[in-house]
């Protein structure tokens, strides 16, 4: 788990230009940052927390979101907070609203799964 200094994450198929307003955040100091797997474009700041895994040679639930999820939305719903997963999605909801999205990518052996929550 960690957070950022304010930056925008976009994935690494998406086009700088057509998503990020450069001039904005250039003038406001926000770093500008291309992640390894795909997904869209997400700010982080010190009011987000990122929550990733690194696995090695342990490909089994590549893919399985729901998987990776599952121990936030736990805790979250401990807590008594009424989050789920959508369907066929890698978004998790809270009253009807993304508040966090997934995303995935193999490099050798390693696979990792990122998450940003708000």
């Amino acid at each position: 788990m960690y957070i950022n200094q304010p930056s925008v994450i976009i994935g690494k198929n998406q086009n700088v230009w057509a998503e990020v307003n450069v001039d904005y955040i250039r003038q406001h100091d926000i770093q500008l940052v291309r992640r390894t797997s795909g997904g869209g474009a997400v700010y982080h700041d010190m009011g987000n927390l990122i929550f990733e895994n690194i696995l090695v040679d342990d490909d089994t639930e590549f893919g399985n979101y729901a998987y990776f999820a599952k121990s936030v939305l736990a805790a979250l719903q401990k807590l008594g907070i009424d989050v789920k997963m959508k369907e066929n999605s890698s978004d998790l909801i809270f009253r009807d609203k993304k508040f966090s999205g997934m995303t995935m990518f193999k490099n050798g052996t390693s696979l990792a799964a990122a998450d940003d929550y708000v």
